[in-house]
């Protein structure tokens, strides 16, 4: 599972890696200084809307799944199917319209 401080480490190296400064990016982002730093430490909080200002500037994949299917992905981000499926069918069977 990706940790606060592990995303906020990867933003900051693929800032770095594009030559972008701090101040830079959070311009860009239109988000206050303060608020990446705390992102790229890891000490922050951000919004959803924060994150993906952020990663479409650095033009970076921000991949989001619900809290039920965040145990379900292994280390390797495969999904385990068996535990999916049982979700979706959970979740099927409480949209399913009622005759």
């Amino acid at each position: 599972m990706t940790t606060s401080a592990t995303l906020g480490a990867d933003i900051r190296r693929a800032r770095e890696a594009r030559g972008m400064s701090a101040s830079e990016l959070a311009d860009r982002a239109s988000v206050n200084r303060l608020t990446l730093r705390e992102l790229e430490t890891g000490t922050g909080n951000p919004r959803l809307s924060t994150l993906l200002a952020v990663c479409h500037v650095l033009e970076l994949d921000l991949n989001v799944l619900p809290r039920g299917l965040a145990p379900m992905v292994g280390s390797d981000t495969n999904l385990r199917s068996g535990a999916l499926k049982r979700l979706l069918a959970t979740r099927r069977d409480r949209t399913k319209p009622k005759e």
